[in-house]
C-alpha cells in the first residue's frame, strides 16, 4: 500500500508477547511491529476503526477512506499479513460506542469481546497494571502519536453503556504514528 507516498501517518505497535512486554522493532517501510502479539493488537485496533484503505477498481492504486490516522492503522496491519477486509465484511459489531472527544476513546463490541483504542491517558487507567510506561514516554518523546488499544473478552449480557464496556480491561498494545 502506498499510504506514505499519499501523505498519510506511518504506524507501528508495541505489544504484549505472551505473559510478559515485548519491545518494537523495525519494521518494512518505518512501520515498526512488535514479535509476538504485534500483530494481534493491530488487528484489534483495526477492528475498533472507522477507516480503511482500499483498492480502486478503476485505476489500481490504494487509497485512504476515512480518518487517516485509521487508514494507517490498516495499512500496517495488512504489511503485518491481517486480511482486514475480511475480518471487516465479518465483522458483525454486537455494540459500537463512538469516539467521543470528552472520552478521547471509542469501542467496540464483538465476537465476545470488547475492543478499546484511544488516547493513552484515557485508556491505560481501565487496564491492568502494566510496565508500558517506560515505551510510552520513549514514544512520545520522539514525537510519535500514541494510541492505546485494550480489550477483554465479554461473557454473558452484552454491556450496555461504554463505562460498562471499558473497564477491566488488558493493553493489547500501543499504535504509534508518524505524520
Amino acid at each position: 500500500c502506498g499510504a506514505r507516498r499519499r501523505g498519510m501517518p506511518r504506524a507501528g505497535v508495541w505489544a504484549r508477547a505472551g505473559g510478559g512486554e515485548a519491545a518494537a522493532a523495525r519494521g518494512r517501510g518505518g512501520a515498526r511491529a512488535a514479535g509476538g502479539g504485534g500483530g494481534w493488537g493491530a488487528g484489534a485496533a483495526v477492528r475498533c476503526s472507522n477507516g480503511h484503505a482500499h483498492r480502486d477498481a478503476g485505476t489500481g492504486e490504494w487509497r485512504g477512506q476515512g480518518d487517516a490516522m485509521e487508514v494507517a492503522l490498516d495499512v500496517f496491519a495488512r504489511r503485518l499479513g491481517i486480511d482486514t477486509d475480511a475480518d471487516r465484511a465479518a465483522l458483525r459489531p454486537d455494540a459500537r460506542f463512538p469516539f467521543d472527544p470528552r472520552r478521547r476513546r471509542m469501542s467496540i463490541v464483538a465476537d465476545g469481546e470488547v475492543v478499546v483504542k484511544g488516547a493513552p491517558d484515557a485508556v491505560l487507567p481501565l487496564c491492568a497494571p502494566t510496565d508500558a510506561g517506560p515505551v510510552l514516554a520513549e514514544l512520545t518523546d520522539r514525537g510519535l502519536r500514541v494510541i492505546a488499544v485494550a480489550g477483554r473478552q465479554v461473557a454473558g449480557a452484552l454491556p450496555g453503556s461504554a463505562d460498562e464496556a471499558e473497564r477491566d480491561l488488558r493493553l493489547y498494545g500501543l499504535a504509534a504514528l508518524e505524520d
